[in-house]
């Protein structure tokens, strides 16, 4: 009887071959990822953060500005300049929108944030999934970026922390870049080999199960790894959007954020 309500357990944990939802062991706690977008769908760790950004009004928080019951209690923003900063509530399953003012010629830098407020730790088998696009690629001739990940304190553009796992586009880039700023203040870019196109959402993972082994996939595709040094930082999630001066700017949309890691 045992071994049959053993195999009754089982099969409930299982997914059909041919459903698009399907299940991997990793890091020591099971994950339930969609076949066909390579979203991670179900993480199961003890401790899971998820935001699809719905709300019922556009307006985030400036930071340092007091939560209350019509303002968001989990996000900020940060911003140099003049860019525009929202939720998108009108918008098919919602999301976020950070954009600069193309005509300003200034620098500028929206950077959609939790306030320098650092608690998910690499050390613990760490995971990030989120949905984006720089729906305007960068514009600036010289130092223009978009991107979005992890990080320490958010610095003065969008790879300015001394501490981040990111993903980032800049003015020069064809292709998306994988980005580890480490604890020895040293940066490491790879190039993903992924065409940044301007609009084109993709599915956007990264791993630090193995801190000697961080994982970044674009798609479910791995694309870069790095041997960073890692382990004695806590993060932040992040989207920012940055130009050093003059006209042009870039901008970047987010359908939803999930990270996950042991207590």
């Amino acid at each position: 009887m045992k071994k049959i309500i053993l195999a009754l357990v089982i099969a409930g944990l299982c997914v059909p071959a041919m459903a698009s939802t399907k299940a991997k062991w990793k890091a020591g706690h099971l994950e339930y990822f969609e076949s066909k977008t390579q979203e991670t769908v179900l993480p199961l760790p003890a401790l899971q953060f998820y935001d699809e950004f719905i709300r019922s009004i556009s307006t985030i928080p400036v930071y340092n500005a007091a939560a209350n019951v019509t303002t968001d209690d989990t996000w900020r923003y940060k911003f140099t300049g003049t860019p525009t900063v929202s939720f998108l509530t009108s918008e098919d399953g919602g999301g976020i929108y950070i954009t600069l003012d193309v005509t300003a010629s200034e620098a500028e830098q929206g950077t959609i944030y939790m306030a320098d407020l650092e608690q998910f730790n690499p050390a613990k088998n760490l995971g990030y999934n989120t949905k984006a696009t720089a729906y305007t690629l960068p514009t600036t001739v010289g130092t223009a970026e978009v991107g979005f990940g992890l990080m320490g304190p958010v610095g003065t553009s969008v790879d300015g922390s001394g501490n981040a796992l990111m993903f980032m586009v800049r003015y020069s880039d064809t292709n998306w870049q994988a980005v580890v700023n480490d604890a020895e203040n040293t940066q490491t870019i790879t190039d993903t080999g992924v065409a940044a196109v301007a609009g084109t959402y993709h599915d956007f993972r990264i791993e630090c199960y193995d801190t000697d082994n961080v994982r970044f996939f674009i798609d479910g595709n791995t694309v870069a790894t790095s041997a960073a040094n890692v382990t004695s930082v806590l993060f932040q999630p992040f989207y920012s959007v940055y130009k050093a001066g003059s006209t042009g700017g870039g901008a970047l949309k987010a359908k939803f954020i999930r990270i996950w890691q042991d207590r």
